[in-house]
C-alpha cells in the first residue's frame, strides 16, 4: 500500500497549485467545533474515573486548553494538508474545492475500526482490565475526544506537517503520527504489567499506522469515521 502513498511528482504538483489556495474557512469551523465537543463531553468520563472529584476550575481549564489546542491544529493541519494535496474528499467540499470521491474508503474505515474493536474489547476481557469510567453514555459521548479531539492533533496536524516538512513523503507523517499516538495512549500505562503494556503499545501502534495509510490514501474523513466506530464499539461492549 505505501507504493500508492506518494502521488506522481507532476500530478503532486498540479493538486498542490489547486488545492494550496483553498480557503479553510468552513472546514475550521466545522473541525474546531468537533474539538470542543470532545473537550465538553469528555468530561463526564473524567469524573467518573476520578478519586477525588477534580474542582469546576480544573475541569473548565481542561475543557479550555483542549479546545484551543484542537482549533490550533486544525488551523495549521487544514493548512498543511492542502499544501501537500492530502485527500479530504468530503471536507474540502464545505470549502468549494473539487476532490474525487476516493473508492473503497468506507469499508476499509468500517472493518479496520470494527478489527481495533473485537481486539481491544479481547485484551481488557481476557487481561480483566477495566473499561472506561462512567455509563454507557459517557462512554460513546468520549468518542468526541478519542476520535476528534486526539485525530485533529496526531493525524490532521501532525502527519500533515511531518508530509509537508519530508516534501510529500506520506509514509514519514505516517511513521511519526504513530509515534505520537502510542506515546499518548503509552500516558497511562505506569504501573501496569509487562504483557499489558507490550499489548497496549503494539495494539495502538499497528491502528495508527492503519489510521495514517487510511489518511493517505482515502482522506481524513475515514480516519475520524474508523477511529470513532473502534472507539464506540470497545467502549460498549468491552
Amino acid at each position: 500500500m505505501l507504493g500508492h502513498l506518494t502521488p506522481a511528482p507532476h500530478k503532486r504538483e498540479e493538486t498542490m497549485q489547486s488545492s494550496s489556495t483553498l480557503s479553510i474557512t468552513r472546514r475550521f469551523v466545522t473541525l474546531s467545533g468537533l474539538g470542543l465537543l470532545g473537550a465538553v463531553l469528555f468530561l463526564p468520563s473524567i469524573l467518573a474515573s476520578a478519586n477525588p472529584q477534580p474542582p469546576a476550575a480544573q475541569l473548565f481549564l481542561f475543557a479550555a486548553v483542549v479546545t484551543i489546542i484542537s482549533a490550533a491544529s486544525t488551523w495549521f493541519g487544514l493548512r498543511c494538508a492542502d499544501a501537500i494535496s492530502l485527500p479530504m474528499p468530503y471536507l474540502r467540499r464545505l470549502d468549494h474545492g473539487a476532490e474525487p470521491y476516493r473508492k473503497n474508503g468506507f469499508p476499509v474505515a468500517i472493518v479496520f475500526g470494527v478489527l481495533f474493536a473485537l481486539a481491544t474489547i479481547w485484551m481488557l476481557r481476557n487481561l480483566h482490565l477495566p473499561n472506561l469510567g462512567g455509563p454507557l453514555w459517557s462512554r460513546v459521548a468520549s468518542v468526541f475526544f478519542a476520535a476528534g479531539s486526539l485525530e485533529l492533533v496526531v493525524h490532521l496536524l501532525i502527519m500533515s506537517l511531518v508530509v509537508r516538512i519530508a516534501r510529500g513523503r506520506r509514509w514519514a507523517g505516517i511513521v511519526v503520527a504513530a509515534i505520537f499516538f502510542v506515546l499518548f495512549h503509552a500516558s497511562g500505562l505506569p504501573g501496569q504489567s509487562v504483557t499489558v503494556i507490550t499489548l497496549t503499545l503494539l495494539m495502538n501502534g499497528i491502528f495508527a499506522l492503519g489510521l495514517g495509510m487510511i489518511y493517505a490514501r482515502y482522506g481524513f474523513e475515514y480516519v475520524l469515521l474508523c477511529h470513532a466506530i473502534g472507539h464506540v464499539l470497545a467502549v460498549s461492549f468491552a
